[in-house]
């Protein structure tokens, strides 16, 4: 079942004819277009935003009450991936979301005339919001502790995506939304990965060889986390 089939049953049914007797105010949202000088543009530019990015995550991931855990660029990945990523030129043209413009259409509107009954969250589109949307509906939420939704995510990055501008808490979402961001890349991206630090060599275990202990890897995920596993045994 999905939306239209819900419209369907609605217009059927003897209960919900009282609807359509109600007086319809429609108001159509003006398409919001920007343009960009900032696009990457080449495999470096490409490097330079997966670094500052893991930057960012180190950092955070510093702050935190866990256990800090640093993570390097894995060059032969991130030269390969960069590689892919300049193949085509992106277009510096940038469009804001309908589902981003229907929510601070509402913010603005329930600012400006407290009067108004509560919309709801609920965000009705015709499809599932890309990855971008999501991320911003929740980090607008964490700042504004509102709770809009749509009916999901379908996990993709949808380019041309515009971050939207003038509204209030402005920079603190975008930083909330950067944070997000990271972290998620942080996590799952196959071109970061885990610094392996060397240990001193425990004096109670024993003199096997002068200096800190090291270990050789064929970089393999096994082996990364079976390499793993000895140095928490051992620290």
């Amino acid at each position: 079942m999905n939306e239209v089939d819900d419209i369907l049953k609605v217009s059927w049914s003897p209960q919900c004819r009282h609807i359509f007797r109600y007086q319809l105010d429609v108001h159509t949202v003006p398409a919001t277009l920007s343009k960009t000088d900032t696009v990457p543009q080449n495999a470096k530019d490409w490097e330079d935003v997966l670094e500052r990015a893991l930057s960012r995550r180190n950092k955070l991931h510093k702050e935190s009450r866990h256990r800090p855990e640093k993570k390097l660029l894995k060059i032969p990945t991130v030269t390969q991936d960069t590689a892919y990523m300049c193949r085509e030129q992106i277009s510096k043209n940038l469009v804001t979301h309908c589902e981003i413009k229907l929510l601070l259409l509402i913010a603005a509107s329930e600012s400006e005339n407290p009067s108004l009954a509560k919309a709801y969250s609920y965000l009705g589109v015709s499809k599932l919001s890309c990855h971008g949307c999501h991320l911003f509906i929740d980090a607008y939420n964490r700042i504004h502790e509102t709770r809009f939704m749509t009916r999901g995510t379908h996990g993709k990055s949808y380019w041309p995506w515009q971050f939207p501008r003038n509204f209030p808490k402005h920079a603190a979402t975008a930083a909330q939304m950067y944070r997000m961001l990271v972290d998620i890349w942080g996590s799952y991206y196959n071109g970061y990965e885990i610094e392996m630090e060397n240990l001193d060599q425990d004096p109670s275990a024993g003199s096997y060889a002068d200096g800190p202990a090291t270990f050789e890897s064929d970089g393999s995920p096994k082996t990364r986390a079976a390499l793993s596993e000895i140095l928490s045994s051992v620290s």
